[in-house]
């Protein structure tokens, strides 16, 4: 059953507690919001917020890393915020890294963005990468970073599985 309270989605969920058999309500509640220029966040109008989801998944150039995990789980010991974006360099000029973080109710996310990489070969024939090209702006996708299929953190990412020149 899905409820509307405010500008909020609600969904009660009964579950079987794993000890004493006790049936227990969980209240899942979802809430999006939009960034303002000024870097303020604005709750979306309950109309405008999407409801409950499954795992979404990209799907285009880049490859097919998450975009929302899915919303429910039997187990959440603590809240998730979720932070999909670009990376804009300051003014518009181009940078070989930047910090960017995000900040709700005193939890912090940072992240350190880095312009395209290439993996190569050293004069000792050891892998190594290329300097960070400039951009102006970065996808923060698990594409764009660190990993490979043998990676157990970042499956998605570059690297690990290219072939060193």
């Amino acid at each position: 059953m899905l409820i509307g309270q405010g500008d909020f989605h609600v969904i009660p969920m009964e579950i079987k507690a794993p000890v004493g058999n006790r049936n227990t309500i969980i209240n899942v509640i979802k809430r999006t919001y939009s960034i303002l220029p000024d870097g303020t966040i604005q709750s979306l109008p309950l109309g405008d917020q999407p409801e409950f989801m499954g795992v979404t998944p990209y799907e285009d150039e880049l490859g097919r890393s998450i975009i929302y995990p899915g919303d429910l789980a039997h187990f959440k010991p603590l809240v998730d915020f979720i932070v999909n974006g670009t990376a804009f360099a300051p003014e518009q000029k181009p940078v070989e890294t930047l910090d960017v973080s995000f900040e709700i109710s005193g939890s912090k996310k940072s992240l350190r963005v880095y312009g395209n990489r290439r993996w190569t070969r050293n004069l000792d024939g050891q892998p190594e990468n290329t300097p960070p090209e400039p951009f102006t702006m970065m996808p923060i996708r698990w594409e764009k970073s660190y990993g490979g299929l043998r990676n157990a953190w970042n499956r998605n990412g570059l690297g690990e599985d290219q072939d060193h020149e």
